[in-house]
């Protein structure tokens, strides 16, 4: 394995690690699915993400040694998310949402291109692209609260 490929490995490992965490404070609550309440929201989206965060953070020492399962747990990450933001029909939380999506979706598409490149790892862009990732993630939380 080339050292670029390594270090690729131990960013989006070391990202899942400090993602996982982003929704630890979910709170199960019956969601509605019209006229929904920013709580009903809320716990629409934080159920989503401790539900894809568990899967990659349970698989860190896998994906730390295989560059495709990383890859593929991202993008079935990265889907989760989007399919769950759309049924949000609360327009604030949906605003904060879309834009944690967005930057998950982002974050995936650069980790797919640099595992198929990883010459053409940039360092800062990567680091740029899971620190918006993982401030985008928070803000859903920090809104939730």
């Amino acid at each position: 394995m080339t050292l670029r490929t390594t270090a690729l490995l131990a960013l989006a490992a070391a990202t899942l690690i400090v993602v996982s965490g982003c929704s630890a404070s979910g709170t199960p609550y019956t969601v509605a699915t019209v006229g929904q309440s920013k709580v009903a929201a809320c716990a629409s989206i934080e159920t989503a993400m401790i539900s894809v965060f568990s899967d990659l953070s349970g698989r860190v020492s896998e994906l730390q040694t295989d560059p495709q399962a990383a890859v593929a747990a991202l993008t079935h990450a990265s889907k989760l998310l989007h399919k769950e933001t759309k049924k949000i029909t609360n327009a604030d939380v949906r605003a904060v949402a879309d834009t944690a999506d967005a930057s998950m979706t982002a974050y995936t598409n650069y980790i797919k291109k640099a595992s198929k490149h990883p010459e053409k790892l940039d360092p800062t862009e990567f680091a740029s692209a899971a620190l918006k990732m993982q401030t985008d993630l928070s803000s859903v939380d920090t809104f939730c609260k």
